[in-house]
């Protein structure tokens, strides 16, 4: 049988509280940012986490870098 989708398996508690206190090498961090780029789901249950149990760190992770925005 054929694999449908080439996407990792969705994140757990521990896979996204350990990305939140970066506990993940590089290639885990990679592997999981690249995650929630795609998965709106664990991007959800990464924001909720986030905003419960470390609401100080919620705003490095989610906000957009200043690069990226625009003043008009």
């Amino acid at each position: 049988m054929k694999k449908i989708s080439n996407q990792p398996p969705c994140l757990n508690e521990q896979d996204i509280k350990q990305y939140l206190e970066e506990q993940l090498n590089d290639n885990a961090h990679y592997r999981t940012e690249s995650h929630l780029i795609d998965c709106s789901t664990c991007r959800e249950a990464t924001e909720a986490y986030a905003s419960t149990h470390q609401p100080d760190t919620i705003e490095i992770y989610l906000t957009p870098s200043p690069s990226k925005t625009s003043i008009i």
